[in-house]
């Protein structure tokens, strides 16, 4: 596929970023609920906003992910050695270090907090950016009556990523959107896939053709 000079590869990324990561104003709440990866921007979010008073608890949740090989420990741990470096107390700090995927997020870390009595009526979400959006879709499927408000991770402006990471989020960008139609008939998500902005499909196939072309050469 041949690209005019009008295709910009981050601004593409901006605009899928700017439905998937869906963003609320933060206010005050049971817990910040961190949700792992390998990116410590996450971890960051949730120090940011336990400092602001948010919520009393910091809960961290991941296992060994399947996308994040390059980590030697599990998800959790990670963010929580990141959270305690930046100042949160460790007896703040709840983790839940078997999940493998969202899902397990929810049924793995649930049953913990109710065990320690600490209530979960509202959380602040926390993931990376391309994920938040299927995140909290997520959680309202498999826990209704828990009130997410998304905090979703800061990445900074596309523009000024390196070509590396434009090429990491734009693949994620990518495959959220596949996943987006593909997992509400598997049961993992409540979510009409015919709602997907036109818009977005269009930058979705025209970053695919791009990533394949980066392939190619």
């Amino acid at each position: 596929m041949a690209f005019t000079v009008s295709f910009s590869p981050s601004a593409a990324v901006a605009k899928m970023l700017t439905y998937l990561a869906i963003e609320d104003e933060p206010v005050g709440a049971d817990i910040i609920w961190a949700l792992g990866s390998n990116d410590t921007h996450v971890p960051m979010r949730a120090v940011d906003c336990y400092k602001r008073g948010l919520a009393p608890w910091v809960v961290f949740s991941g296992g060994n992910g399947h996308r994040w090989a390059d980590l030697s420990t599990t998800e959790a741990d990670v963010f929580r050695g990141a959270a305690i470096a930046a100042g949160v107390p460790a007896d703040r700090i709840v983790i839940e270090d078997r999940s493998s995927n969202t899902a397990e997020n929810v049924q793995f870390t649930l049953p913990i907090l109710r065990a320690r009595d600490i209530p979960v009526r509202n959380a602040i979400l926390i993931t990376i950016p391309p994920f938040q959006r299927r995140a909290s879709l997520t959680i309202a499927t498999h826990e209704p009556a828990l009130h997410c408000l998304n905090a979703p991770a800061d990445w900074g402006d596309p523009t000024a990523w390196s070509p590396t990471d434009l090429v990491r989020g734009a693949q994620l960008c990518v495959g959220e959107i596949d996943r987006l139609q593909d997992y509400p008939a598997r049961g993992f998500i409540r979510f009409d896939p015919s709602t997907l902005p036109a818009e977005i499909l269009e930058t979705a196939g025209l970053l695919r053709a791009w990533l394949d072309a980066l392939r190619a050469t």
